[in-house]
């Protein structure tokens, strides 16, 4: 199976390398970032070229690369009425009204580090004092609720403090993100798909977003994070979008993980062309009526994710 979606994946991103001019900058930028670091795809790295002068500012004086963090925790900030599930996480984005902007910033910071070697560090602690860092992480970690809610920012905002800026390889309890797990509702579709957040956020962070091997040391709880996954999805696939499936099956190449789910998500994504072009949409779950994720646009995270699940890392 994964022979024939090699050559549906290669059609797929073709199609979208080809009209990538139509996507704005952001999405441009995820698709050849992404890209470039799991297989070293030429077409990915050409647009990532290209995206420098919209990213990296020019000079990338302190002064600058600070006003550039600024503007992305502005932009982050300002765009939360997309996220999924807000209603449920509006209290907890309430609670902790910092986080958003700062895992905006630290994916900057990230990306100017990895993409284009531009050390953003200096400009990013010069906003931030050590201990707001530090205590914003204190107070996630002590808030299962806000924890189960937030998922992916604050799982997102843990590993980028911890491998960006403190360099710092050992200090996330790994098994206690696990353990988070067994709070979740999983009857509700809501709470599972949030679950399924937490864990496979874990697991791309820990991988420098595709970047590297995942460290060896957090591998076994990572392999049963994705078992838990696995029997949690097996009788629930109608439920799930196609983006989650296809993440969910990323995260098992990155874990080395063999999931006997392959083959069923496979067959959705093989039957899930998107009449308007050569791209995947929603067709055979409960998610195919949403119109709004079914634009070129909208779908480049899911394609993205398809490529990725159905290409050899290099």
């Amino acid at each position: 199976m994964i022979g024939r979606m090699d050559n549906l994946a290669r059609t797929v991103l073709t199609y979208y390398f080809t009209h990538a001019g139509q996507l704005p900058r952001e999405k441009q930028f995820h698709l050849a970032n992404r890209l470039s670091t799991w297989n070293g795809d030429e077409r990915a790295r050409a647009l990532l070229a290209s995206c420098k002068a919209w990213f990296v500012p020019q000079p990338a004086t302190a002064e600058a690369l600070a006003a550039h963090l600024a503007e992305a925790a502005a932009h982050a900030q300002a765009s939360t009425h997309h996220i999924v599930a807000f209603e449920l996480r509006k209290p907890f984005f309430d609670r902790y009204p910092s986080l958003v902007g700062l895992e905006a910033e630290l994916f900057h910071v990230r990306h100017l580090r990895d993409v284009y070697g531009v050390d953003a560090v200096p400009a990013f602690t010069s906003r931030h004092a050590a201990s707001e860092l530090h205590e914003l992480e204190r107070a996630l970690l002590a808030d299962t609720a806000a924890l189960r809610a937030l998922s992916t920012w604050a799982i997102n905002f843990i590993y980028l403090y911890h491998r960006v800026i403190l360099q710092d390889e050992q200090g996330i309890d790994v098994t206690a993100l696990y353990e988070l797990g067994d709070t979740y509702d999983t009857t509700d579709p809501e709470q599972l798909r949030l679950l399924l957040y937490l864990y496979t956020h874990c697991i791309i962070a820990d991988s420098n977003f595709y970047a590297r091997p995942l460290p060896a040391a957090n591998l076994p709880v990572y392999t049963t994070m994705l078992a838990s996954l696995e029997t949690l999805l097996r009788p629930r696939l109608h439920e799930t979008s196609l983006d989650t499936k296809l993440e969910f099956l990323v995260c098992c190449r990155l874990a080395k993980y063999g999931t006997a789910l392959e083959t069923a998500i496979y067959e959705e994504c093989a039957t899930s062309l998107s009449p308007a072009g050569t791209y995947l949409v929603d067709t055979h779950n409960i998610f195919a009526e949403n119109e709004a994720k079914k634009s070129f646009e909208a779908s480049e995270h899911r394609n993205v994710l398809f490529a990725l699940s159905a290409l050899l890392r290099q």
